[in-house]
Formats: C-alpha cells, structure tokens, sequence
C-alpha cells in the first residue's frame, strides 16, 4: 500500500507538472516524509526530480533555447545564492497571523497577482528575448527561489512571458531545473549516500518509476494542447501555491 500511494502520487504529479514545469518536489516530499525523516525526505525527492528531469530532457532536447537557458539558468543561479543569503539575515519565523509567517504571507500574495496577471490575457505582455530580459527574469526567478524555495514557479512565469512555444517552454524550464538539482544534491551528497539503503531504496526506484511513466504520458498529451492551455495550468497551480502559503498548509 505505501509503495502504491508513492508510485500514484509520482505519476500523477508528473503528468501535472511536465506542462507546468514545476510541482512534482512540492507533491512529492509531503508523500516521501510520511516514511523518512525531513532532511532524507528532501533529498530523495530530488534524486527523482533530476532523474526525472533528464529523462524529459532526452526527450526534448532538441527544443531548448540555448540563449535563454545560457543567461536565464546563470542569472538564476546568481539569484538563488542571493536570495538564500539574505534568508540568513531574516527571521522567517515571525509570525504574521495563525502560523503564518510574513515571508510566507508576502510571497504567496506575490503568487495569486502573478496567477492573476497570467490567466488573463488582456493582462498579459511578452517580453522580448533580449539579454536585459533574460537577466531580470532569470535573478527575479532565483532570488525568491532562494529567499522562500519556490523557484520553479517563477521561472515557469517568466518563461512563459518571452512567449516560446510550447515545446520550448518545456525543454528549457527542464534544463534550467536539471543545473538547480545538481547544485543542490552536491549539498545533500554525503547525507543521503548514508540513508539510501534498502529501506529506502524501494521508495526511491517505485517513485522513479512513476515520474518516468508521467513524464511519457505528458510528452504525448504535449503533441495536442496549446500554449494557452499550459498558461492557466501554470496560472492555476501558482494560485494553489499562493494560497497554501498564505493559509499556511505549505
């Protein structure tokens, strides 16, 4: 039973997330701490993420947009370091009402303006591919994916304002995800290799397992929808983030 509720849990957030672009770590460990610690938890789901992620990319390689992966990914890096740092110097556990931190407050506000803005389309502008943009983004994106862990969904936002088609939008959010999996699982290396063992191991390969069959059923659902459709999709999931944040379930 508890192998087939991750195995569920793994294929259906992938699916959900291969158009979104972001998610599955965010269903995942809720599933994965119900059986391990935190710290392990974490970890193992983001060896499934970047597993995961890889075996997207061989599926879409050939759609990324180098540029905005090179200057985007890089900038995001940069962000995301700056973002944490300041985490340090802010007392994230001030409570603003029930729990609920002002930095969990404010961003998930954030979130439903960006969903907002997103699932309108009169309220929707395209920016251009330039390298202003792709810095901007790119810093913004990583920096509150620094400062409050959510990076994903800002990329997928921002992604989609420079207007790639579907296809791009996919193979170069994966990308760009696959260079943040391996930067942090440098730091979770020598934690894990001591709690992967053969309590944990099934877990991980039964989850692995899952993604990949998501990952193949989303890459054949990509062929029929349109970009429109992976707007509200993402719109909708970053209005469930902000409202989890702002509720205090996440």
């Amino acid at each position: 039973m508890d192998f087939a509720l991750v195995f569920v849990v793994a294929l259906l957030a992938s699916i959900l997330t291969f158009f979104s672009g972001f998610g599955l770590g965010t269903i995942l460990t809720p599933v994965f701490i119900l059986f391990f610690p935190t710290p392990i938890a974490i970890g193992l789901t983001a060896i499934v993420h970047l597993l995961n992620n890889l075996f997207k990319l061989g599926l879409l390689y050939q759609y990324i947009q180098i540029k905005v992966l090179a200057v985007f990914g890089g900038f995001g890096i940069v962000g995301s370091i700056a973002g944490a740092y300041l985490l340090g110097y802010l007392d994230e556990g001030v409570i603003a009402y029930a729990q609920v931190s002002w930095l969990n407050l404010i961003i998930g506000a954030l979130f439903l303006i960006f969903a907002i803005l997103e699932m309108i389309p009169d309220g929707k502008q395209k920016l251009s591919i330039n390298q202003t943009s792709l810095m901007f983004g790119g810093l913004s994106s990583g920096f509150f994916g620094g400062l409050s862990g959510h990076q994903g969904a800002l990329r997928s936002i921002f992604l989609l304002k420079y207007g790639l088609n579907k296809e791009a939008f996919v193979a170069t959010g994966v990308a760009i995800a696959c260079f943040i999996d391996v930067g942090r699982l440098s730091i979770y290396y020598n934690e894990l290799v001591v709690h992967i063992n053969k309590e944990s191991l099934p877990f991980l390969l039964i989850a692995l397992i899952g993604a990949i069959i998501g990952a193949s059923i989303g890459r054949q659902f990509l062929k029929k929808i349109n970009i429109r459709f992976i707007n509200i999709s993402v719109g909708i999931l970053i209005a469930l983030v902000g409202i989890a944040l702002i509720t205090g379930l996440i």
